[in-house]
């Protein structure tokens, strides 16, 4: 029986495993560990970092979204995405014994894609005599997994006139590799030809009889440039490189980048649904310096969406294309202002309020507007009338005890026109026989007489 503190021999890994992995790839490490996770360490040593422990027991002591501890697969260790620092030696270690060990290499270069003919590289138009068979080789340059190469006649896949993949070391990597497929083909007139592979955009070549005049040469088309790093594509989503899929709130605006990474000279970067270009969706291309490769830019298309169900967006460039998914759950989106456009959340319920205030008070305004002319008009009418049949000589005011007597040669205008708009309908009342006059709202004038 194996204590807590004891480890069983036939789950002891003697050796370092190696892992090879490119940048934006996954990597499980498997600890082999079916006892107690409590005794259980994860340590790692790069160059980035140097030494540093991961997981002691089911605590993690370095929080990194892209490392997580699988608890229901012996403890194994994940990564995904994989960033550039994390290539280095990673350790599982169960009582202060190590029982599994990883060498993960980190690829940050893709693949190069050559054509060759007669073991040369060439870019320009190959001469050949017709009816003669042309031999050309389609090699993908420092791969990790045998790729597909497919060539192409006049954008037609050909198959009958190809021979099986042949593997090889990579002479500038360990543990990469080199896979060459070469085509053989009648030539009868002039044939343009490509080859291609996932990771890689498709390289094209022409091949020519020449006329009678021309001298059959092939040197002149041969390039000897060593094959270079091509341009990596990724989508980001809030920065992070993301590989399948999204989760969003239904109605959601969502923001997304097309990167292509360690370009020399701007691509073009197209966003698709469905095969369909949304063009109209996406911004200007935006460009910065490679912090890696020197010499090489960073062009990053952005895209914004509004999401109502579950979408798979494409994005293509360089000859490749990336493919993330975003899904939607049910959530009921906030309601949309009608004047905006903008959703009304909770920065927005003060001022909502003060202009539903402003448009009651306004209401109440102007009803009680209407009203006081509609009053005024039919007290007007009134008096104009009984007033035009007194032959009015003055007018007597009261100032608290000071009486002024005025002839009124306007007292028609005044009693029938300014007097009922600022004093309302029952200013003025007929009392034995004398029309007496009150200003409900004028506090200073204590009455008002007319002597008729």
């Amino acid at each position: 029986m194996i204590s807590a503190c004891e480890v069983d021999p036939s789950v002891v890994q003697t050796d370092v495993r190696t892992r090879i992995r490119a940048v934006g790839d996954n990597v499980r490490l498997d600890c082999s560990n079916t006892q107690d996770g409590q005794q259980m360490v994860w340590k790692r040593n790069t160059a980035a970092s140097g030494d540093e422990t991961l997981f002691a027991g089911q605590q993690p002591l370095r929080r990194e979204s892209h490392i997580n501890l699988l608890y229901s697969s012996n403890y194994s260790l994940t990564l995904d995405p994989i960033t550039a620092d994390d290539e280095g030696v990673y350790n599982c270690i169960m009582c202060s014994q190590t029982v599994a060990s990883y060498q993960l290499r980190v690829i940050t270069a893709l693949p190069v894609l050559r054509i060759q003919h007669g073991g040369t590289n060439v870019t320009g138009p190959v001469l050949v005599e017709k009816e003669e068979a042309v031999q050309l080789d389609c090699i993908v340059f420092g791969a990790i997994e045998e790729p597909t190469i497919v060539w192409s006649v006049r954008n037609a896949t050909i198959t009958e006139y190809t021979e099986a993949t042949v593997k090889s070391s990579n002479q500038f990597g360990e543990g990469l590799f080199d896979f060459r497929k070469r085509l053989t083909y009648s030539i009868k007139e002039d044939t343009d030809l490509s080859c291609s592979s996932p990771e890689n955009s498709p390289i094209y070549i022409s091949v020519k009889i020449p006329s009678e005049e021309e001298e059959i040469t092939i040197t002149d088309f041969i390039s000897t440039a060593q094959p270079k790093a091509l341009p990596e594509l990724r989508i980001q989503h809030e920065g992070a490189n993301v590989t399948d899929e999204i989760v969003v709130a239904k109605e959601t605006r969502v923001h997304l980048d097309c990167v292509v990474f360690r370009a020399t000279e701007e691509p073009t970067i197209v966003w698709y649904i469905e095969n369909t270009n949304i063009e109209e969706h996406t911004g200007q291309i935006n460009q910065s310096p490679n912090i890696f490769v020197e010499g090489t830019l960073d062009f990053r298309k952005p895209l914004t969406y509004l999401i109502k169900d579950d979408t798979e967006f494409i994005c293509s460039s360089i000859g490749n294309r990336r493919i993330i998914l975003v899904t939607t759950f049910g959530a009921t989106p906030p309601p949309i202002l009608p004047i905006t456009g903008k959703s009304l959340t909770y920065e927005t319920p003060l001022i909502a309020a003060v202009c539903l205030t402003a448009l009651i008070i306004s209401a109440v305004c102007l009803i009680v507007y209407l009203k006081r002319c509609r009053e005024t008009r039919r007290s007007t009418t009134v008096k104009k009338k009984r007033c035009q049949e007194m032959p009015f000589k003055s007018l007597n005011f009261k100032f608290y005890g000071d009486s002024v007597n005025f002839k009124l040669v306007a007292a028609n205008f005044v009693l029938t026109d300014l007097a009922p708009f600022f004093f309302g309908k029952s200013w003025i009342r007929p009392v034995e026989g004398i029309e007496k006059a009150k200003y409900n709202k004028a506090r200073r004038i204590k009455s008002l007489t007319m002597v008729c």
